[in-house]
């Protein structure tokens, strides 16, 4: 997305503000910390519930205030799906968050790991979901 938006690593933006709505789930989560981090943005932020909103304000974030704004839509597979001219920079974006995860300056979205996919983990995490309290991704394994 900070691409789209032509937003590069440094403090070149500063003054801007970036609105992030969803900022508790996966993609807004990672959005939050890397515009937060990389860049001389102020970041603003929405999450549904008072729970993700507390995660969320410790990932880097501002009060709202009006300004003017634009609406960007980021789908993550994009250049894969339309096989696009520049599809491998999405392998090298992914490749520069492993590198900013590893660093420890970015946080994963993992919020719960249940352990292995059977029907009483599934129950856990769809109780979880539907409790409106889930911050970050439930992991089931072994498929």
């Amino acid at each position: 997305m900070l691409e789209r938006l032509q937003i590069a690593e440094g403090q070149d933006n500063l003054g801007q503000r970036l609105l992030i709505v969803g900022a508790a789930g996966g993609v807004g989560s990672i959005l939050t910390q890397l515009a937060g981090q990389l860049t001389g943005l102020a970041v603003i932020v929405t999450t549904s519930h008072p729970q993700p909103q507390e995660w969320a304000r410790q990932l880097d974030v501002g009060l709202l205030k009006r300004k003017s704004l634009s609406l960007h839509w980021e789908f993550m597979y994009t250049h894969s799906l339309f096989e696009t001219a520049d599809m491998i920079e999405q392998h090298n974006l992914l490749n520069r968050v492993t590198e900013l995860i590893d660093a420890g300056t970015l946080k994963t979205t993992l919020g719960e790991h249940y352990g292995t996919f059977n029907t009483a983990n599934l129950r856990r995490a769809h109780a979880l979901l539907e409790s409106s309290a889930a911050k970050g991704k439930i992991v089931l394994e072994g498929f």
